[in-house]
């Protein structure tokens, strides 16, 4: 595909993905969090393994990134596995994968008697002996094993995995001292609480970390990174982002993202203002939150009494309810419950009180509360937002409802809003194509405006092919990875051209191409970084047609 276009422009902010502890140095905030997991880590006797708990985009991995690079440079033994590859995959390839990349990196250090390849690990017996093997060849007194997105995992391989690291600590204290050389350390929100909360719970023998959001301080030094975009800031600009967002690290990089994008001289707290509007009308992160919400309705009830009817809950961290408002995202620690911020607020209000009748928690609400708060706005891509029908005799009325491909009726029950600035990716949910959507997919989208939509991240119990049809209905664009002819990844890509999506096919050199797709066009791309460049330049070629 013939795709022009300049790619020159280095940003200085970045919202999405972790930072590097190098090449982010100067957007890097320094949290006090990962002063105490360095002290957790290189104590002398391990009592305790460690759980970092936080709401989605709120840093975790990132700190992952700095603590990693601390330890190793103190001659620890650190291995960090980003669990999210699993999504979907049985517990023999959790196993198997994990085992892998614990493999590869302490061989990686030296020692005697590595194998050039590692043992086949299947189950948690095998598991066990792995390990035990792994940390007699290993000469570093402590091996760190940091396992990220522990949500992933299926519930079956869940319970089965992580019993399994209980047992490596239970052995730990008792008979096999082989294992104290182990400290694992888990990264996650919801799933995680949940692991680590009760006497049954397989990992609750963890010390808790919880993240706390960036101080005004923070998001001072954060924004005097303007000064290297060339923009003036006016006074009360910094003031005005901290306190729209309070010092959400997601929120308030997408604000200075936002800004940057849009190369202004002179940066006023109206446009901060302006950059608040442009994400309640599409923003993934928003979107995370009121998905949550619905799939918990006790935490969606005391939330309402909350924000609606002015409850006082104390804060209290022993309430499981409380404790997954705060995972979710929606609550900060306080003496008591408050919406975490503004912006929150901003959508969690209308939310709440247009999901009060049963027929709208039903249809659509997403898109009807973003098009309710912005009834005739556009986006900057000049994509309007539908208008809010008026709501009479207490009935919330949606748009145009859309066809259904797995019944043959002309109406889709889930009633799909279009989302502008959401792009449907198809692709095979294997190891080997994470970096591809990790560091090519992922970065592209942000750096113009739009954000992705994958069926393994929306949780859900409805039918497979309801839930992917819906999210191709409801996105603008599609992204399909076919490089290696996966059944399931092209029949969403024939889905996408019988929803007319603009669709962008994509496919690593290596991979032929299907003979009935071959006069398509297509991106080819030899790595992520080529993926990500060719994306970008697609999309703005695009987006100024």
């Amino acid at each position: 595909m013939s795709i022009g276009g300049d790619l020159t422009v280095d940003w200085v902010f970045k919202a999405r993905g972790p930072l590097d502890p190098e090449r982010d140095r100067a957007i890097t905030v320094e949290r006090e969090e990962l002063r105490e997991i360095i002290r957790l880590s290189t104590q002398t006797t391990i009592s305790n393994y460690i759980a970092l708990l936080s709401s989605r985009q709120t840093g975790k991995t990132t700190l992952l990134y700095h603590a990693r690079a601390e330890l190793l440079a103190a001659d620890f033994a650190v291995v960090l596995i980003d669990l999210s590859v699993l999504r979907n995959q049985d517990e023999a390839a959790c196993y198997g994968y994990v085992s892998t990349q614990i493999h590869n990196a302490l061989r990686s250090r030296g020692g005697e008697g590595w194998p050039e390849e590692r043992p086949i690990i299947k189950g948690p017996v095998d598991f066990l002996h792995f390990l035990r093997d792994s940390a007699e060849r290993t000469p570093s007194p402590r091996i760190i094993v940091m396992l990220d997105e522990v949500g992933a995992l299926l519930p079956e391989v869940s319970d089965s995995f992580f019993n399994t690291i209980r047992a490596v600590f239970n052995s730990a204290k008792g008979t096999e001292p082989i294992f104290r050389k182990y400290l694992f350390l888990f990264c996650g929100a919801v799933d995680l609480y949940l692991l680590t909360f009760g006497l049954n719970s397989p990992l609750n023998i963890c010390e808790k970390i919880y993240l706390k959001d960036f101080s005004r301080e923070d998001v001072f030094r954060l924004v005097s990174n303007f000064e290297h975009t060339g923009a003036r800031i006016q006074d009360k600009f910094a003031d005005r982002i901290y306190e729209q967002a309070r010092g959400h690290p997601y929120l308030t990089q997408r604000i200075c993202v936002i800004l940057e994008r849009q190369s202004l001289p002179v940066l006023t707290p109206a446009h901060v203002d302006d950059a608040v509007e442009l994400m309640l009308q599409g923003d993934d992160n928003l979107s995370h939150i009121i998905r949550q919400l619905e799939l918990d309705l006790d935490a969606k009830s005391l939330l309402r009494e909350i924000v609606q009817q002015g409850r006082q809950v104390r804060f209290s961290r022993n309430n499981p309810i409380i404790s997954q408002l705060e995972m979710i995202g929606v609550i900060r620690e306080d003496t008591y419950c408050q919406v975490r911020n503004p912006i929150y607020a901003q959508v969690l209000e209308p939310y709440l009180r247009l999901t009060t009748e049963p027929k709208s928690e039903r249809r659509g609400v997403m898109s009807a509360i973003r098009h309710w708060i912005h009834p005739t706005e556009t986006t900057g891509f000049e994509t309007p937002i539908l208008e809010m029908p008026p709501i009479t005799s207490g009935e919330l009325v949606l748009e145009e409802e859309m066809r259904c491909f797995k019944t043959g009726s002309p109406t889709c029950p889930k009633n799909p809003v279009l989302d502008p600035n959401q792009v449907f990716i198809g692709m095979p949910f294997r190891p080997e194509f994470a970096d591809a959507y990790k560091y090519g997919v992922i970065p592209a989208l942000e750096a113009v405006g739009l954000y992705p939509w994958r069926a393994s991240d929306a949780i859900s119990n409805i039918d497979v092919m309801c839930k992917v049809c819906e999210g191709i209905q409801s996105s603008r664009y599609a992204v399909i990875n076919i490089s290696d002819w996966n059944p399931n990844v092209l029949f969403e890509l024939g889905l996408a051209y019988g929803l007319s999506k603009e669709t962008v096919i994509v496919k690593d050199k290596r991979s032929q191409v299907p003979t009935d797709l071959a006069g398509m066009e297509y991106i080819e791309y030899a790595s992520s970084d080529e993926l990500r460049e060719k994306l970008i330049k697609f999309f703005r070629w695009r987006m100024r047609q």
